[in-house]
């Protein structure tokens, strides 16, 4: 593989991870974007733009669900969203903003956070600390693969707006 991951910083960050296969053979993998988000409190946001779809529940030795409303986090949370090629967004009430993650090249997003118990197993995570962050990744993951045939590359695009 070649890796080259490009960031623009302008009134949104992008990110974009491009992936080229140097291998004479296609090679098939799984990808995500990490991105943490600051809120205010984890138990008071929403995630938005993914009502509907389909979910494999990694807390739940990744049994399939289907995501009723918007994604509210009340414990530990690890979600792999399957199929799921647009836009959503964390609705952050307690400081009054809304954070956009627009995305391409991705077919699933995670949504992740410890919660109050798992946290105590994580050495670079503070025991308090789960409340004040939410992770909304671009991904292919879970059985949502990439296959890139020789010579050729994937795009992994993020685009993250305030508003």
């Amino acid at each position: 593989f070649r890796l080259l991951l490009s960031v623009t910083l302008d009134e949104a960050l992008e990110l974009e991870l491009e992936t080229v296969n140097r291998d004479p053979d296609p090679v098939t993998f799984t990808m995500a974007l990490h991105s943490y988000f600051a809120v205010s409190s984890v138990q008071g946001i929403q995630v938005s733009g993914l009502e509907g779809r389909p979910y494999l529940d990694k807390t739940e030795d990744f049994r399939e669900k289907a995501q009723a409303g918007p994604v509210t986090m009340h414990g530990e949370t690890d979600r792999i969203y399957r199929d799921h090629l647009g836009r959503c967004a964390i609705e952050d009430g307690g400081w009054g903003r809304r954070i956009r993650i627009d995305k391409a090249g991705s077919r699933s997003t995670v949504v992740w956070n410890p919660g109050p118990q798992a946290v105590a197993g994580f050495q670079d995570i503070a025991d308090e600390d789960y409340a004040d962050f939410v992770c909304v990744e671009t991904a292919n993951a879970g059985p949502d693969r990439v296959t890139i045939p020789s010579g050729q590359a994937h795009r992994l695009r993020a685009r993250i707006a305030v508003e």
